[in-house]
């Protein structure tokens, strides 16, 4: 009989901590995702601000061709 308490105690031993593996396990992959869309933000932030330097490169060029124009 003390066989059956101590397998049902090991058996609830397991169970715990294979539910702090799922928990760690679910942590992670939270932890995961939002660095992914944490990363994506970045990549889609990158893209706008080299838009940006592009446009103010081509109104500069803009500028820099009309005033020699003037100029000459």
């Amino acid at each position: 009989m003390e066989d059956n308490v101590i397998y049902e105690e090991n058996s609830n031993n397991n169970e715990e901590f294979e539910n702090t593996d799922d928990d760690y396990l679910r942590e992670l992959h939270q932890h995961l995702f939002q660095m992914q869309k944490e990363r994506k933000k970045a990549q889609l932030e990158a893209e706008l601000l080299q838009n940006r330097v592009n446009l103010l490169r081509a109104e500069e060029g803009k500028v820099i061709s009309t005033t020699s124009y003037f100029n000459i």
